[in-house]
């Protein structure tokens, strides 16, 4: 069971859960609003030192708001155990900084064109891929909606998205005499997006 309070500028006191009680999302404890009760998640990826598995859920918090949580594991007697150490969270809203350096080059294999877009990513630690926009229209003007998930060939404004790489990406549909301009666009895991930095490639 999670549990979540939000912090003024200090862990506020809590009290236990009561054992034998049952409790559900939405209902308060101490003062404090319960957001999850029951299962929770593995993560895909396992700890790859082989320590203790890690968990998670999902809780839709306000922006810019700091809550502190507090964890209590309980088994099917509903004999619940002693809280977690409290700590906060804040959802990030900051995107990470614009890529640097874009070059590119092309190469021919098999009777095709292929361009390699190359960067130098940003120094957040929180930086996750950097997303490729591309147009034959003229430079990309629209930059990308924070928090969106995007599939290949989606329209976004004058470009489509085409592809996403730490520090570089390859275009496989390269036409020669057509001249293509990139939009990197930098990411973190929750997919703030930062303006992004232009790239024209004229193909001979």
């Amino acid at each position: 069971m999670a549990y979540e309070l939000l912090d003024e500028g200090g862990c506020a006191e809590q009290l236990a859960p009561s054992w034998g009680s049952s409790y559900a999302p939405g209902g308060m404890l101490d003062g404090g609003e319960i957001v999850h009760v029951g299962p929770v998640a593995a993560l895909e990826r396992p700890d790859p030192s082989g320590g203790a598995a890690t968990y998670l859920f999902a809780d839709f918090a306000a922006d810019n708001t700091q809550y502190t949580y507090a964890i209590y594991g309980f088994d099917a007697f509903l004999v619940y155990s002693m809280a977690s150490t409290n700590f906060a969270a804040t959802r990030d809203l900051l995107a990470p900084g614009d890529v640097s350096s874009p070059t590119w080059a092309t190469s021919l294999r098999s009777g095709r064109l292929f361009l390699q877009l190359r960067w130098v990513p940003p120094t957040d630690r929180d930086f996750d891929t950097a997303i490729v926009l591309r147009s034959t229209l003229g430079p990309v003007t629209m930059g990308l909606p924070d928090g969106e998930y995007y599939s290949p060939s989606t329209v976004v404004g004058d470009a489509e998205y085409v592809g996403q790489g730490t520090s570089s990406w390859e275009d496989p549909f390269i036409t020669a005499g057509t001249t293509y301009h990139y939009l990197i666009v930098s990411a973190d895991p929750t997919r703030n997006c930062s303006a992004g930095v232009q790239a024209v490639a004229a193909i001979p």
